[in-house]
């Protein structure tokens, strides 16, 4: 299975979502998080032509001027999509049920969140918007079941860097802006590094 996340800088036009489809099956991606789709009310529809359909779902918007966010699953995974969920502006989540193994009695929940993170210069504005922003990806990680596994994709506007924790690994360049450094903070809080 194969996930990826894309700030698609506006989804209005047919031919950008047609362009979408096409990227999701080049790439074989089963789901992929979308942020700045520039659209502001919730959609479900599918996209694509002929056999390969994908569906799109975008979560609306209802606050500020960032642009939204969605996701694109394929028909592959789709049958196995429980809920969607949008929890803000900037973060929701998808639950799927797929099938483990051979036996058709074994499950395993997954859930897959979108974040879209807000830019420093926002956050300097107003720290509450970043704060916000965690509190509700914090939220979205806390799954349905201890077997579910979790996801977070998304656009961050974060810069990480180089830092003691090398949460990056050997691809961190650069030094860690203060949204990076948030974003290491939460990831140290759920666990993640």
């Amino acid at each position: 299975m194969r996930v990826g996340t894309f700030n698609v800088r506006g989804l209005s036009s047919q031919v950008k979502q047609s362009q979408l489809a096409r990227d999701m099956l080049a790439y074989r991606v089963d789901f992929c998080g979308l942020q700045e789709t520039k659209i502001t009310e919730p959609l479900d529809k599918l996209l694509g032509e002929n056999s390969e359909k994908y569906r799109f779902v975008n979560f609306g918007q209802t606050a500020g001027r960032h642009g939204g966010i969605g996701f694109v699953v394929s028909t592959r995974l789709e049958p196995y999509l429980t809920r969607y969920r949008k929890l803000s502006d900037r973060v929701g989540y998808a639950d799927f049920t797929v099938p483990q193994g051979d036996d058709p009695r074994s499950k395993l929940d997954l859930r897959y969140v979108v974040a879209y993170g807000p830019t420093n210069p926002s956050v300097r504005k107003d720290s509450s918007v970043l704060e916000k922003f965690y509190d509700f990806l914090s939220r979205a990680q806390q799954a349905r079941t201890s077997r579910t596994m979790v996801y977070t994709v998304g656009d961050f506007n974060s810069k990480v860097g180089r830092g003691p924790e090398q949460c990056v690994g050997d691809f961190a360049k650069g030094t860690r802006n203060d949204n990076g450094q948030a974003l290491v903070n939460w990831a140290n809080s759920q666990r993640l590094l």
